[in-house]
């Protein structure tokens, strides 16, 4: 079950309004409906720090995007080799075409 919400806000209004609102409103529905595990997905304007500890909490697993702070980039470059590894992603698809020479101009 994948309850996808659309909301139509008016022009003027910020990307991330109202974002924490329509997360609690699926959450309840969920919640109501007897599932215990979650699972928030979402981009950069989800991730607004006074939610996330609330969610966190409420046994909610949160992957949200987060923008490239300066203080987060510093704690990421100061981390040694063998804190981190190269995320290997798959191909999406294989590629069925060859590649081919540019024509002379």
């Amino acid at each position: 079950m994948s309850p996808l919400r659309i909301l139509n806000r008016s022009g003027n209004q910020p990307s991330h309004y109202p974002a924490v609102a329509v997360c609690d409103e699926v959450v309840v529905l969920l919640r109501t409906a007897g599932f215990r595990n979650m699972l928030l997905r979402g981009d950069t304007v989800y991730s607004q720090t006074e939610h996330l500890d609330r969610w966190d909490q409420d046994r909610i697993v949160i992957h949200f995007g987060y923008d490239a702070m300066l203080n987060l980039v510093k704690i990421a470059g100061n981390l040694g080799e063998s804190q981190w590894e190269r995320l290997q992603r798959p191909s999406k698809q294989a590629v069925k075409t060859k590649q081919r020479t540019r024509p002379h101009a």
